[in-house]
């Protein structure tokens, strides 16, 4: 794992093959480190990648993770439109999502991430209403 840490942002790349053949195709970056349970993030999603990037809905297939101590475990995804999606090379484009429009409750404290094609960007969840 490569982290890759920039002002006010955080990106976390995750490789399928070795971390020198540089090979992730997209970077994931948040616009904060820390979010109240019910603030609004803003992920941008970069294709870095020389081919298009296929998705199979608007939202671009993202999915939230919550660390549970000892490992990742699926909490819940972005829902989109069911459309094919396409991100050309070079092209960046911003999913907005408020986590209070989570059905049940907005993300309880805790460590999470969130990302697609195996590239995600971590981040935590405080308490409190911001």
């Amino acid at each position: 794992m490569v982290l890759a840490v920039s002002v006010g942002l955080i990106i976390v790349y995750y490789f399928r093959g070795s971390p020198t053949d540089h090979s992730f195709p997209l970077t994931i970056k948040l616009d904060k480190y820390e979010y109240y349970p019910s603030e609004t993030m803003h992920i941008t999603i970069t294709n870095v990648s020389n081919e298009t990037l296929v998705f199979s809905d608007t939202a671009y297939d993202l999915v939230y993770h919550r660390w549970n101590g000892t490992g990742w475990q699926r909490y819940t995804s972005i829902p989109g439109g069911a459309a094919i999606t396409e991100l050309e090379p070079g092209e960046t484009d911003l999913v907005v999502w408020e986590a209070s429009t989570h059905q049940g409750s907005p993300f309880p404290p805790g460590r999470y991430r969130v990302g697609t094609k195996d590239v995600y960007a971590e981040f935590d969840v405080i308490s409190g209403n911001g």
